[in-house]
């Protein structure tokens, strides 16, 4: 009988037994890498199971064969399966003298109690989300006999107050969730109390108060307080009140208050799916969520709310903006963000299909930490970025020139909007492609067609609520975050002055600007643009401006800004295409359109109107006004600094705008009523979209030549349209790098104390672009004891060609430190970290003093940035070939937890799955006697371990090479790699033959290419620690800056590395769209656009551009033929110099680049000969005194290379 009273003990509480109850996952979690001095930053995610506790009993004691389930796993034991629960019931109505079938029958309550849990628990068994929504719950009651049960249980609870009727009208109609919660927790007897002090669903969730076992309502006014006295002891109330109130009571997502309570860290909110992260800076996190349709309300405005269909029901798809407190103070942060959440609000009541809605709005604790989000609607088709590169222009199709000018006008309506619409108002601050999302027009069906698409202007995370008066504070500053790029000239000029509203014209003058390039040629010129516009300012990354006179340490008037000489080249060009002139017929909307940029939106003056002057004095805020930051951490934050709003008379106007002259920048409105008449006339017929001429044919119109075609043309006189093919390297600041990596170098510590310096040394002020001084060799050595500078200096000269006493004259050039030639490359770089003083970042680059080791998060942060860059940015990875994937790949998992294993065949996989290419060396046999460091170890793969290799391997088999390779594909969340040797079966003649057929697919088709460059062989790791980077620490402006080694040489560490002295490897470069190399001082980045070095410098020529070029070598047909020559010539004089372990792989080991060639140059070829140069070809020299015949008899299953090919010889030749 023990055991009936043992299993009977969950009918109206489990007090028998007790267990300590276990800590709840919540909506956040610290990443576990966060290190001990660094605030944690929550990250939200969904739970997927009830708490794991005490709480109700369960049916199901012995294990299913199905997955776990997510219900709660209990001690205690009450349903237990069918058959033992009818047995159990048996015995217990023996015991008492009751019919077993009479209670059966009789017990109305305990059906549906039955009925509940087995409804709930399918609920949580079919993988749905771990929590009841209020119209599931409501559906549950709707067609039960809910009063009926009632009525059975009062004859339990004989003390119950209330009639059946009452409490059936209160469980209907207020109280749905609260009934159901108590059914399925076997605590029905409280549901009297409930409805006795009328406290249903709407007050929920409630606060627990153990001692006095009491709860009391979150919601009302006052709050209702219940107490179950004897009827509930402790343990139940913290099961029911301290954890399943959270599966039952889930809160609509609605805009609320700002002031408006935190949920609970238990709370579940209502999202259907994990959320996604999509994007995160320093200063927020996105994600992409799916929310139950019942608790949010999307304000569609006229756009297509994307949806996903989740159990015949279709849910929004929403935006989830977590907010990051990055180097705030609490106080701070708060305040910043609450000028955000008042921004939003007044977007809110704006009547513009154009600007982003915020939807909703909520805070969510977790321990001490306070998140606060937002919620929009979901941009399903991306943001104009992408839509510049994944759309092709239509530019002679009406309604798709009608799209671009409406959709431009209604940008122009938005910034209106927002400046000039209300007593309140704002600017954008950060208007770029990346902000403005692409929305589908509600009821459109074709995502292709233009006309479907809305541009909605979103993230007002640096807007700033100001009036007429705020407009033109003092001190205002640029916010946190926002795009160089894109920033108006002001900011840079005057910093303690007020950004204007104005500030927006010029990005959106820069914006249109884009627009228009890309409408007439196309996403690669307009990438080439943006190249162009870097080009001209290498502190200034692609301003649409510069600063045309010498930089200075204080800020004044006397700095001019113009316009970037990129953006008026290319502005000249368009006013000249054919197809935007005027005709007869009158002007064309490019064309007016075009000089609307130049004259009105690109004018670097926007002057404060002279009446709306205040006090430079004005105070600093904070307390509930917009908002503000301290003065103490103004000068640690100088970019984030928000001033209050004053009264002043007339402003409960909206703003107005006043009319400017024609050297002032325009307002919105002018922007906007330009527009709308360009649009107007086109529609009346007055002007033409472009010029139609007959004589224009539709063919490929293209941008100006770029600076160094013209620079070629003019000092040669040449008509070549291709530049000089050299091997000079320079290297220029990174910006766009250091700019992605600014709050990664933020969370670095100062490198190092001040250092110790001459007398000499203390005196330059090395931070300025003006500083220079003489020295010579030998005076720098003598001084290199006692002065960390002059023996950064002596050891750089050691390898340049200097006598002890020569004269040199150092100068600064850009961020370095150079001697004598403009020319040389620089012997120092200089360095600051992001919290140096707005003095040194206009003299110095962003970088690190000291590079982060290898493989560690801060180096992997740098991969993935580059990464990141190249596939937003570049068209490395955009190609029709066919989608290929490798014969073999080793599956290496998302973390440690899984275990490798080759995959012998890949047709299983999505073709669309991502690899990393291994590019290493071989190395060779240790001598004998020697012990083998790869003993015991996998390094090939052959006939007898192929079986095993497929089912796994322990990464301990692996050789250190191998096993870096892995660690680098999972930090950059790749899950296959190719690795020769091991997806390659050795000594395997027809697998060898049929698998190096297919190198350039291999390579082609990675999604990068890793380059052991340092590792000689697998026995080696390429994540190797580097040779230490001396470094001296100086100090100006209160701020640290470092002067370094200089370590940038691509051309040494891998173009004559050792790796690259590998004749394979010569053709996996040239094939590879994008190349890591993990050389001995640091990592090396190479794509279609370049070479990037882990320094946060870039760098290119135009010979090494050519073989690192992501569409290798389709830019070839472009050239002369006479370069054409030169281009093939030297490809094969450089593979002729390198060694190959099996000298008969002469003619395989570049037969892929060789195929390549051939297809690109539409001709014949074979064994380094083509058709079309046939002579040209066969002049080639032995460039050393003789070369060795190759023995091919021993390679049955190859063709025979002829005499007369240099590939029949081993050694070099010219």
């Amino acid at each position: 009988m023990w055991l009936l009273s043992f299993l009977s003990c969950g009918s109206h509480g489990t007090s028998q037994v007790s267990l300590a109850p276990p800590q709840l996952q919540t909506l956040f979690q610290v990443d576990s890498s966060t290190s001990a001095d660094t605030s944690p930053v929550p990250r939200p995610y969904r739970v997927k199971s009830f708490p794991s506790n005490f709480g109700r009993p369960r049916e199901d004691i012995i294990p299913k064969p199905k997955r776990s389930r997510s219900l709660p796993i209990n001690v205690e034991v009450g349903r237990v399966s069918d058959k033992f629960s009818s047995w159990l019931k048996i015995a217990t109505a023996s015991e008492v003298g009751t019919d077993p079938k009479r209670s059966l029958t009789r017990n109305k309550m305990e059906a549906l109690s039955d009925l509940i849990c087995s409804r709930i628990d399918d609920h949580v068994e079919n993988d749905d989300p771990p929590w009841l929504w209020w119209t599931y719950v409501k559906e549950l009651l709707k067609q039960q006999n809910v009063g009926a049960a009632i009525e059975e249980a009062r004859k339990d609870n004989p003390g119950w107050k209330n009639s059946t009727q009452c409490l059936t009208a209160f469980v209907r109609d207020h109280a749905s969730q609260l009934f159901t919660m108590l059914v399925y927790m076997k605590n029905i007897k409280l549901i009297d109390q409930f409805c006795e002090k009328g406290m249903g669903d709407m007050m929920f969730p409630v606060k627990l108060f153990e001692k006095n076992r009491s709860i009391e309502s979150t919601k009302g006014d006052p709050p209702i307080k219940l107490e179950f006295g004897s009827q509930l002891n402790v343990r139940d109330a913290k099961t029911l009140f301290g954890d399943w109130q959270w599966q039952f009571f889930v809160p609509e997502l609605r805009w609320t208050p700002f002031e408006c309570p935190a949920f609970d860290s238990k709370c579940k909110l209502p999202f259907l799916e994990p959320l996604l992260e999509i994007s995160r800076t320093e200063f927020s996190i996105v994600y992409r969520a799916v929310i139950h349709c019942k608790y949010v309300s999307v304000e569609s405005n006229g756009l297509e709310i994307a949806t996903k269909l989740i159990n015949g029901e279709k849910h929004p798809c929403v935006a989830v903006k977590l907010l990051l407190p990055t180097g705030l103070k609490k106080e701070d942060s708060e305040s910043f963000i609450k000028a955000e959440y008042q921004t939003l609000e007044i977007l809110r009541d704006f009547d513009t299909q154009h600007l982003i809605k915020a939807t909703a709005f909520y805070k969510m604790k977790s321990g001490e930490v306070e998140g606060l989000y937002f919620v929009f609607p979901f941009a399903e088709q991306g943001n104009l970025r992408k839509f510049w590169k994944q759309t092709k222009p239509s530019i002679y199709e009406n309604s798709h020139m009608m799209w671009v000018f409406e959709q431009l006008r209604g940008l122009a309506d938005a910034i209106k909007t927002l400046h000039h619409e209300k007593e309140e108002t704002c600017r954008h601050g950060d208007l770029k492609p990346e902000n403005v999302l692409c929305f589908k027009v509600s009821g459109s069906t074709a995502v292709e067609d233009l006309t479907s698409c809305v541009l909605v202007i979103s993230d007002v995370g640096l807007s700033r609520i100001h009036d007429k008066s705020t407009q033109l504070r003092s001190k205002t500053k640029m916010a946190a975050g926002e795009t160089v790029a894109y920033a108006a000239p002001e900011a840079e000029l005057f910093p303690e002055r007020a950004t204007t509203r104005r500030y927006d014209i010029w990005s959106l003058g820069c914006l249109y600007l884009e627009f228009i390039i890309w409408l007439l040629y196309g996403a690669e010129e307009l990438e080439r643009f943006g190249e162009e516009r870097d080009r001209h300012g290498e502190k200034i990354g692609a301003r649409f401006y510069i600063i045309t006179s010498p930089e200075t340490l204080t800020v004044d008037r006397s700095r001019t800004p113009v316009v970037n000489p990129a953006v008026t080249k290319w502005i000249e060009h368009i006013k000249h295409d054919p197809r935007c002139v005027g005709t007869g017929l009158g002007d064309t909307a490019i064309g007016l359109l075009i000089a609307l940029i130049e004259k009105r939106l690109l004018i670097v003056t926007a002057n404060p109107d002279s009446n709306d002057l205040t006090s430079p004095s004005d105070t600093i805020v904070a307390d509930n006004q917009a908002t503000g930051v301290s003065r103490e951490h103004m000068d640690a934050n100088p970019k984030l600094l928000v001033v209050q709003a004053t009264e002043l008379s007339g402003a409960s106007q909206p703003a107005q705008f006043t009319d400017t002259g024609d050297d002032e920048r325009a307002y919105a409105i002018e922007v906007f009523n330009k527009l709308d008449k360009i649009v107007q006339d086109v529609r009346k017929g007055t002007i033409q979209w472009l010029n139609r001429q007959d004589g224009l044919k539709k063919e490929l119109y293209k941008g100006p030549e770029s600076e160094t075609e013209l620079t070629v043309r003019r000092r040669t006189g040449s008509v070549s349209k291709n530049p000089d093919l050299d091997d000079k390297w320079e290297y220029v600041p990174d910006h766009d790098a250091a700019q992605r990596l600014e709050a990664t170098l933020n969370r670095l510590p100062e490198q190092h104390a001040l250092s110790e310096l001459c007398g000499r040394c203390c005196s330059l002020s090395l931070w300025s672009q003006e500083c220079s001084f003489d020295d010579t060799p030998k005076k720098l050595a003598q001084r290199s004891a006692k002065c960390a500078l002059c023996r950064l200096l002596s050891r750089s000269l050691m390898n340049r060609n200097t006598l002890p006493d020569d004269n040199l004259h150092f100068f600064r050039d850009s961020s370095s430190l150079k001697f004598n030639n403009k020319l040389l490359p620089p012997i120092i770089p200089l360095y600051i970290l992001p919290e140096a003083s707005e003095t040194l970042k206009s003299n110095i680059q962003l970088g690190f003093p000291q590079l982060p080791d290898p493989g560690s998060p801060t180096h992997i942060e740098v991969l993935g940035q580059w990464i990141q860059d190249c596939d937003q940015k570049h068209q490395c990875l955009h190609s029709q070939d066919t989608p290929f994937l490798p014969t073999r790949l080793i599956y290496v998992g998302k973390n440690v937890s899984e275990r490798a294993r080759l995959i012998c065949k890949t047709e299983s996989l999505a073709k669309e799955t991502k690899y990393l290419a291994l590019s290493h060396r071989w190395g060779s046999r240790p001598k004998e006697g020697q012990p083998d460091p790869l003993e015991g170890k996998i390094v090939c793969t052959d006939k007898e371990n192929i079986d095993r290799l497929g089912h796994g391997f322990d990464e301990s088999e692996l050789p250190p090479m191998y096993l870096d390779a892995i660690l680098i594909a999972r930090e950059l969340k790749v899950e296959y790699l190719w690795i020769d040797s091991l997806c390659i079966i050795q000594q395997d003649e027809e697998d060898w033959k049929e698998e190096s057929e297919l190198m350039e697919q291999v390579f082609r088709s990675a999604y990068a290419t890793l380059a052991a460059t340092c590792a000689s062989s697998p026995a080696e790791r390429f994540l190797k620690t580097r040779p230490e980077r001396q470094c001296v620490t100086m100090k100006a402006d209160e701020a640290l800056y470092y002067l370094c080694d200089a370590i940038d040489d691509f051309s040494g560490d891998v173009e004559q590395g050792e790796l690259n002295k590998r004749g394979w490897v010569f053709q996996e470069r040239a094939l590879s769209r994008r190349t890591i190399y993990f050389a001995e001082k640091q990592t090396y980045w190479e794509c279609g656009k370049g070479v990037r070095c882990e320094t946060l410098m870039k760098t290119s020529n135009s010979k090494a551009s050519f073989l690192g070029d992501a569409n290798f070598p389709y830019s070839m047909p472009s050239y002369v033929k006479g370069q054409q020559i030169v281009l093939f010539q030297d490809l094969y004089q450089r593979y002729s110099k390198l060694a190959l372990t099996v000298a008969t792989d002469r003619p395989v080991a570049i037969r892929g680049l060789e195929k390549r060639l051939i297809r690109v140059l539409q001709t014949k070829g074979k064994f380094g000969i083509f058709d079309i140069y046939l002579r040209r070809g066969l002049l080639w020299q032995r460039d050393q005194a003789s070369l060795k015949r190759i023995d091919f008899s021993s390679k049955k299953e190859q063709e025979a290379v002829p005499s007369w090919s240099w590939m029949a010889y081993n050694g070099e030749i010219r």
